[in-house]
Order: C-alpha cells, then sequence, then structure tokens
C-alpha cells in the first residue's frame, strides 16, 4: 500500500558539496599520493578526480602449506609498494554470464583503497569507510571490478577486496580439521583480515576506523550477514548495508559440508590416507586441478556453521540477539529471479521447461523442498517457455520473501532500513534473453557503481531519469555511511522498518515512496514452511 509520495528530483539532490580534505596522505617527489600503512609506504595514483591505491596485499598469498588455513597477516616491506595495478583475482572458473572474471591463481588476497583526492589540511576530520564485499555466489566475482567514484565525490573512502572463493573459500574436510586451526569459512576468515586491516591501516588513508560500513551485494550482501553473525567480526565495523543477500537463513552444517569436502579429495585424487598424508596431498593438488575436478559452483560454495567463525546460523543468532548489532539497510530487487533463469537458459541453450524449471529449484532447495516448490507452482504439462513463471517464482523464494523475515528478527534490536529497487527498464550486462530482465538481480550495481558491466558484460550506460536515481541511491547510502541514518535534506523520507508495516522504500526513475506490507505484495504466505 502506497501512503504518500515525495518529489524525488529536488534540487538539492545534485547540490555539490564541499570535501573536507583527508588527512595523512602525502606526495610523493612524482606528485603521486602516498600512504605510510604498517606494513609499509603505499604509492597511489590521482586517476579520475580521486586516489586510487590498487592491488594493496591485506594477507599472506594463501598457497603452498597456508592453503585452506586462516588468513597469515601480511609480511613488512622495505621499499614502497606500488599501488598502481589491481591484485591477482581469486582463483574460479564461474562467470556466471559474464558477471566474474576467471583466474588461476590463489595469490589473491588483495584489497583497493579509494579516497578523494583533497589532501590540503594535515589534521582535517577523518572521513568514513565503506568496505565493500563483491558478490558472486561465493564462487565467483572480485573487488577489482567495482568503479567507486560516486561514493567518493560523496566524501566518503571505499575499500574493496578480493576473498577466496568456491572450493578454495569454503571447504571441509576432516584431516583439516583435525590441524587444530579454524576451518571450512575461509572465504570469512579472509573478509575478517581485509576489515583488520582497514582498522589498522585506515587512518593512514585519513578513514575512520570508528566509522566503517561494510556492504555487498548478493553474496557480498549475505557476507555481511555472516559478519554480522560472527562473533570474530565484533568491533570491526559499525553499519551493514545488504543488497539481494537475504536468502539463506539456516546455513549448511559442518556434516554436509564434509560430504562435499571428501567428493573433492576422492576426485582430485587425496583419499585413503591417514589425515597427514590427505591434507598433504590436498595442498600439493595444483590449482587447475581443484577448478577442474572439484565442485566449484555457485550452489555448493557456501557459508557454514562451523560452531566456531559462524557458531550459529543467521537465523539462530538474529532470533536470540547474539550478533553485532549494528544500524542496517537490507534490501532486494523487484525482478530478482530473472538473473538466474537467464543464466539457465544461457548454459542449456533452449527455453525453461518443466524438468529444468524443477533442476533449477532442486539446485538451490534441495530434493526435499523442490518437491514442495512444484507442487505450489502447479505448473501446466506444457512444453511452453517458463522461464517468466520461473524467474517470478524462484525470485519470490529465494530472495524477495525471505528479506521481510530477516528485517523482522533485525528489527527487534537494530534500527533497520528496507527497500526495494524497481527500475524494470535497468540496463543489463548479461546477453539477451527470450523474457526481459527489468529490475534483476545485480541490475543496482550501475547505479552505486559507475558503469559496473561485471568482468565481460556489455556495458549499456544509465539514462538522464536513471542518472538521478543513481544519485539519490548513492546519497542514501553515503549518508547512511556517515551517521547510520540514510535521509538527508533533498531526498524523499525513508521511514525505519517495523515488522507490523515491513516499511520499505519503493525506488525507481519515476518515484520514490515509502510502502507497506511487502510479504503480502509478493504473496510469500504461499512459501510457508519452506523459508
Amino acid at each position: 500500500m502506497q501512503r504518500y509520495n515525495q518529489s524525488l528530483w529536488l534540487p538539492a539532490l545534485i547540490a555539490a558539496t564541499s570535501l573536507t580534505a583527508v588527512p595523512a596522505i602525502a606526495a610523493a617527489q612524482s606528485g603521486a599520493p602516498v600512504a605510510l600503512s604498517q606494513q609499509g609506504a603505499v604509492e597511489g595514483v590521482l586517476k579520475d578526480g580521486y586516489f586510487q591505491f590498487k592491488g594493496i596485499p591485506y594477507a599472506q598469498p594463501p598457497v603452498g602449506d597456508l592453503r585452506w588455513q586462516p588468513p597469515v597477516e601480511p609480511a613488512n616491506r622495505k621499499g614502497t609498494l606500488k599501488a598502481d595495478h589491481f591484485g591477482n583475482t581469486c582463483a574460479t572458473k564461474l562467470t556466471l554470464g559474464g558477471f566474474g572474471p576467471v583466474s588461476d591463481s590463489e595469490d589473491c588476497l588483495y584489497l583497493n583503497v579509494y579516497t578523494p583526492a583533497n589532501i590540503s589540511k594535515k589534521d582535517a576530520e577523518k572521513l568514513p569507510v565503506m568496505v565493500w564485499i563483491p558478490g558472486g555466489g561465493l564462487g565467483s566475482g572480485s573487488g577489482n571490478e567495482y568503479n567507486p567514484v560516486e561514493l567518493v565525490a560523496d566524501n566518503v573512502i571505499v575499500v574493496t577486496m578480493n576473498y577466496r572463493l568456491g572450493m578454495f573459500g569454503f571447504f571441509s574436510h576432516p584431516a583439516l580439521a583435525k590441524e587444530g586451526h579454524k576451518t571450512i569459512n575461509y572465504g570469512t576468515m579472509d573478509q575478517q583480515a581485509a576489515l583488520t586491516w582497514v582498522n589498522k591501516n585506515i587512518d593512514a588513508f585519513g578513514g575512520d576506523k570508528n566509522n566503517i560500513t561494510l556492504f555487498g551485494e548478493s553474496a557480498g550482501g549475505h557476507s555481511v550477514l555472516a559478519q554480522m553473525a560472527s562473533p570474530a567480526a565484533k568491533g570491526l565495523f559499525q553499519k551493514a548495508i545488504i543488497s539481494s543477500g537475504s536468502f539463506s537463513l539456516v546455513q549448511p552444517t559442518v556434516g554436509e559440508a564434509t560430504q562435499m569436502g571428501e567428493l573433492v579429495a576422492k576426485n582430485v585424487g587425496c583419499s585413503g590416507m591417514n589425515d597427514e598424508k590427505t591434507a598433504a596431498c590436498l595442498r600439493a593438488v595444483p590449482t587447475k586441478t581443484i577448478l577442474d575436478k572439484g565442485v566449484n559452483y555457485m550452489t555448493t560454495a557456501q557459508v557454514v556453521t562451523d560452531g566456531d567463525v559462524m557458531p550459529l546460523s543467521l537465523k539462530e543468532a538474529f532470533s536470540t540477539g547474539k550478533y553485532n548489532q549494528v544500524p542496517v539497510i537490507n534490501g532486494f530487487n523487484t525482478n530478482e529471479g530473472t538473473f538466474f533463469a537467464a543464466m539457465m537458459e544461457l548454459d542449456s541453450g533452449k527455453p525453461i521447461d518443466k524438468q529444468s524449471y524443477r533442476g533449477g529449484l532442486t539446485a538451490f532447495f534441495g530434493e526435499k523442498d523442490a518437491d514442495k516448490l512444484m507442487t505450489i507452482a502447479d505448473l501446466p504439462d506444457t512444453k511452453a517457455n517458463l522461464g517468466a513463471n520461473y524467474a517470478d517464482f524462484f525470485g519470490r523464494a529465494k530472495f524477495i520473501c525471505r528479506t521481510p523475515l530477516i528485517n523482522n528478527l533485525l528489527a527487534e534490536r537494530s534500527p533497520v532500513y528496507s527497500y526495494e529497487f524497481a527500475d524494470k527498464t535497468a540496463p543489463q550486462f548479461a546477453e539477451t534473453v527470450s523474457f526481459p530482465y527489468k529490475a534483476a538481480h545485480t541490475s543496482d550495481l550501475q547505479y552505486i557503481f559507475r558503469d559496473f558491466k561485471g568482468a565481460t558484460g556489455s556495458l549499456h550506460p544509465l539514462n538522464a531519469k536513471q542518472q538521478m536515481l543513481s544519485s539519490a541511491m548513492v546519497g542514501y547510502w553515503t549518508n547512511f555511511a556517515k551517521t547510520g541514518n540514510p535521509n538527508s535534506e533533498g531526498l524523499p523520507l525513508w521511514e525505519n522498518y517495523t515488522p507490523k508495516q515491513e516499511n520499505t522504500l519503493y525506488m525507481s526513475p519515476e518515484k520514490i515512496i515509502m510502502t507497506d506490507n511487502i510479504s503480502q505484495q509478493f504473496n510469500c504466505s504461499e512459501f510457508k514452511g519452506i523459508l
């Protein structure tokens, strides 16, 4: 139900904001910006009107004996790090239709720091920091693909990261568990190591370590939720933004993850030995062999309730209050499912039929719930293209209807702001399919990060109205990073979320308005017992 409408396009929305000077960054003889991290000097570049420090190691390369070990703090350097190019992206074969790059490198634990290019005052106020966790199903994606110029222009510092993916980042095997270190959620631990580096070093770049917003989309947003639930991340960030990340309230168990890990070990020839030899064998397997013979798919790389890094599932942590309680923005896109339906069509080369419909549900929900969902879907016996039907059904069941469930839990103890990204004309980087993408999963990324097109996708620039929507979204995001409240003069009021009303900000190029009753709007009651 729409309750009121406010004009989006107020002049104040695009009024220039004066920059606060960034302290700590000095200039090299060449004129390049230099910051002094705890590991040594870092020399960046001035590009596109802001300072860029690329490819900074936040942990030692997780190769050799450090494969499937918790991240280790980076070594100190004697010389100056030339941070003028990106570090390696993490090993993966999964591209998601051009969303993420392929890589065969495990030496990939790097981050990038972007700051405003104003260093005129030595004692200037430190700036808010936004730390981005890229998405990609925990099996794809890289922080290198995101240009944060719009955010930086609103006077915040942005950090993007890479973390171990797929079988390298989320892997369980008894031989590793018996070594006595934290296991399984290596990618989650990498994210924490990046946050730790930011807390220790961001002051050298002009940032405020006591004002850090963790944000991410899809698996990146889900990772933000995981960091909220992880005791090891306590105090490492003060605010959280989750975009399309509320897709799982209950995580796999160690036993479930171990079944997959033992299958991978068998596939790569590391079974039938004692634990010590098995662990050594696993670490000696070439990267390419794991990529070729491991199970490096989006639906198998998952955060696991391991009793340590993740003691509880998200549902348990948020229900009991045993989580890092910070202000939250948590939202979804109107047509989340079209991206996944499109990937199915592109992979198979044919439209979705009843058989592939069930196959898609099984891959994401498991056999038991797929049976229930097929009954709910009540599909006709037809050979017609079921792509649009699957997209709507899957998107509501997997993403949209789980968002208010998580918001309801968080709102008991934390300020929550809910949104729906609803631009059904949003540009798409992926290939055209037999049905429209509309406001698909990942469609919002180009509105926060300039010209986002994945790793190999096609760029279709925003039109004038979409640019205005982008300005509004960036304004909300940076206001929240600065104060914990997304509102400011010139933007339509964004109300706090309450479970009773499910207050949600509807954002499209035509209007930005508050709506209610998301669960009712998207008929979430039909999924009762599955979500």
